[in-house]
């Protein structure tokens, strides 16, 4: 089982205590890359033994264990999706970014293919001189 979407970050810090329920996880070390399934891999036993054996609720761990170090910025994501914040903070970007649409559905939750995101993520590649 494997989560559908699973972002890449890599470690910045190691300096943050995990919650009692983490405490038997192996994170990863500074400047070693994670994603919620690899560390469901590499601690597979473990949150099987304290999730009684359900691998949904194993994999659910894991997942709360990348959202705690992301919240304590103990993690960055670095994968292609990913819009660095020097790249929207440029005027040019701004301006272009300000011109386009969200998404065009009216009740969507988060618009997480929509074309402005897309076309942001595709001029990302392009320089501008």
């Amino acid at each position: 089982m494997h989560v559908k979407q699973s972002y890449l970050y890599t470690v910045v810090r190691d300096d943050q205590e995990f919650p009692l329920t983490f405490k038997k996880i192996c994170f990863p070390k500074i400047g070693e890359t994670v994603t919620a399934n690899l560390l469901f891999e590499k601690n597979k036993k473990i949150l099987l033994k304290i999730c009684n054996d359900k691998e949904e609720s194993a994999l659910l761990k894991s997942q709360k264990m990348i959202k705690f170090a992301k919240d304590n910025n103990m993690i960055e994501r670095i994968d292609d999706a990913h819009i660095p914040a020097w790249f929207i903070q440029m005027k040019s970007i701004q301006y272009w970014q300000s011109q386009l649409r969200g998404n065009r559905q009216k009740n969507a939750k988060t618009a997480q293919n929509s074309t402005k995101k897309g076309l942001h993520r595709n001029h990302q590649d392009f320089s501008i001189l």
